[in-house]
């Protein structure tokens, strides 16, 4: 997806890098100055941000990722606007992104892929559904898009995503 500019400084954060874009946003890290700590910045694009309906999906998303709470979920810290720039705040996490990494890397063995399927189902599940959809769909969508290939090609799982993973992915579908 394009990039965009964003202003160097979004309240009290110093706007350092960007770290990847999106269908509706940009993550940048950033260092939250008073703090001295480095965070990541979700900006929504600015042909967005005038839109009422991706604003209260925006807005959706923020109050859902407040909600969610694990140590294994990266937390949401803060959500602003600053000069009609809607804005996400949550921890930033050092380390290689797992889209990337399988890309770089190759599909996971199937034990690894379903090892991660079954951590994220467990964490979305000590949670409210209908208050964290957006967010979990977003994450659904990506696990799907990265692994499809390695379960495709499984021989427990002829027939693609169906037949025996159908049981575990149906309450995520």
């Amino acid at each position: 997806s394009a990039r965009f500019p964003v202003p160097a400084q979004l309240a009290d954060y110093q706007v350092l890098e960007p770290l990847g874009a999106g269908g509706t946003g940009m993550v940048f890290k950033a260092l939250h100055q008073r703090m001295a700590r480095t965070v990541a910045l979700k900006v929504l694009r600015p042909e967005l941000q005038h839109d009422p309906a991706r604003r209260q999906r925006f807005e959706r998303e923020v109050r859902a990722a407040a909600r969610l709470q694990h140590p294994n979920i990266v937390a949401a810290l803060d959500a602003r606007e600053q000069d009609g720039v809607l804005f996400l705040v949550s921890e930033f996490v050092d380390g290689a992104d797992l889209a990337n990494t399988v890309r770089r890397a190759g599909p996971l063995p199937l034990a690894a892929a379903l090892w991660l399927l079954a951590r994220i189902i467990d964490r979305l599940g000590t949670t409210d559904w209908g208050r964290i959809f957006a967010v979990a769909a977003a994450c659904f969508a990506t696990f799907m898009t990265t692994f499809a290939g390695t379960l495709n090609h499984h021989p427990v799982a002829a027939g693609g995503l169906g037949g025996a993973f159908a049981p575990v992915l149906s309450p995520l579908v």
